[in-house]
């Protein structure tokens, strides 16, 4: 018999499995909230910036009615977002696993090591509950991914949207319960949903950021797994440490030691970007030197580890600033070679 596709899902099925309420619109779920933190504001100017004539080519969101254009739409969101952590977490599709066939999924956040951690499903949300359903699958199948890797406890995470109402959740493969983080909509009315979207992407990013930590000290604590008795100190050091709230409960692992050097230099790194996003502030000049100071440390805490996939270019271009120079220098210099060959047609070798 063939595995059930995500799109399949039926709440009616799935609700008896788990205990849940047979109508959704009566679901209670225990709540597990991961804290929001302010990205600068700058961020979210420059996000503005390629969003707002998005919409005008896939037009306003309350006249969208294909979920394809409503993907295009929140990739100007998403894309910096992940972009911050310079390839060391990926967009991917999801795999085939127990629970699912696969595929079907807007955006599945992955990090470094395998670990998956937040899937992200735009549907319109009037399903009767099924949407709700299939994110929930992709959620079990997210964690019997983790599950293979022996990442075995790790939360995973899940956005359900139709980009007016975003609803966050979660699934705790430890307690085998579904939690609800947050909930809310935003206005369709193209100025108030760009404001709107400004916490949606705070509340994003904090989920990744989230996520990155948590796989970090999963990623730890597997390195240490195969130290001599006595290396508990060392698992219960990185928990009394951690600048998340809840435990993450045990690793179970068979691997190899690794050096864990430059791992944990990166969990300390992540850890004190949390500390400076939770300083207080009293007004914009404060969110944006906490912002840019915590993103700092975040760049130096990706910098620390590899990235997910093989990379041509260099971590040095990746600064904004950088960036943008090596930018101006390759668009003048083909100007430069399109001057000096006016009647070739422009495909010049990189210079």
């Amino acid at each position: 018999m063939g595995l059930p596709s995500f799109s399949d899902a039926k709440w009616s099925e799935l609700a008896p499995q788990f205990g849940l309420h047979n109508n959704v619109a009566l679901l209670q779920l225990p709540t597990f909230v991961t804290p929001v933190y302010l990205l600068p504001p700058t961020f979210h100017v420059a996000n503005f910036t390629p969003a707002w004539p998005t919409l005008d080519v896939y037009r306003d969101i309350d006249q969208q009615t294909r979920e394809e254009a409503r993907v295009r739409i929140l990739d100007p969101y998403i894309v910096p977002i992940l972009a911050l952590f310079q390839g060391r977490i990926v967009d991917m599709p999801m795999m085939e696993s127990q629970y699912s066939s696969g595929g079907d999924v807007e955006h599945e956040i992955i990090m470094v090591g395998g670990i998956l951690f937040f899937v992200i499903q735009l549907k319109h949300l009037d399903s009767g509950g099924n949407n709700l359903a299939q994110l929930f699958l992709k959620l079990l199948s997210a964690a019997a991914e983790n599950g293979t890797l022996d990442f075995t406890n790790l939360r995973v995470y899940g956005l359900l949207t139709d980009l007016t109402k975003f609803e966050f959740y979660s699934y705790d493969p430890l307690e085998k319960q579904f939690s609800l983080d947050e909930e809310f909509s935003l206005e369709t009315r193209r100025n108030h949903y760009c404001f709107g979207m400004i916490h949606v992407t705070n509340k994003i990013f904090s989920v990744v950021m989230h996520g990155y930590v948590r796989g970090l000290e999963a990623i730890v604590l597997k390195r240490e797994k195969t130290m001599p008795p006595g290396s508990s100190e060392q698992m219960q050091r990185l928990a009394s440490t951690s600048r998340l709230s809840t435990p993450m409960g045990s690793i179970h692992t068979g691997v190899r030691r690794e050096s864990t050097s430059k791992w944990e230099h990166a969990l300390r790194l992540a850890n004190d970007c949390l500390d400076v996003f939770q300083r207080p502030f009293e007004n914009n000049e404060d969110i944006e030197k906490n912002g840019k100071e915590a993103l700092e440390l975040l760049a130096q805490s990706v910098y620390a580890i590899p990235r997910f996939t093989k990379f041509t270019g260099s971590d040095n271009d990746a600064i904004s600033e950088q960036l943008s120079a090596l930018a101006l220098e390759l668009v003048a210099r083909w100007h430069e070679k399109k001057l000096q060959r006016p009647l070739e047609r422009p495909l010049y070798p990189y210079p």
